[in-house]
């Protein structure tokens, strides 16, 4: 894992925050294996741990139905932190505990 060295832009301090990009992804699916499309969709939101759409996972079913939401991909778009916007990517729990749980000054969201 690579740390970042780059000054937190509130403190002015470095960050020790873990980086996580292609090359040392701790995650063990190979973003090369999901060029097709549909795992690209920000409308279905996918979890490059485990390889699971949203509506797949009871995790974000449960949540959205106590949260009385249409369904899991909305729930996943409002509400999960790790949910990078640009490309639907995110992490489900267990993947975000698994790749030791990434943070940064401004948040972390899914490659």
């Amino acid at each position: 894992m690579m740390m970042n060295t780059k000054a937190n832009p509130i403190s002015g301090k470095p960050s020790n925050s873990k980086l996580y990009t292609q090359e040392n992804n701790p995650m063990s699916l190979n973003p090369d294996d999901y060029t097709d499309a549909k795992y690209h969709d920000p409308a279905h939101p996918f979890c490059i741990g485990c390889g699971k759409f949203a509506s797949e996972l009871e995790e974000f079913i449960d949540a959205a139905e106590a949260n009385d939401m249409l369904s899991a991909e909305h729930y996943v778009r409002a509400e999960e932190g790790t949910y990078n916007r640009e490309n639907g990517h995110f992490l489900c729990t267990p993947c975000y505990v698994k790749a030791g749980m990434p943070s940064g000054p401004r948040g972390w969201t899914a490659p």
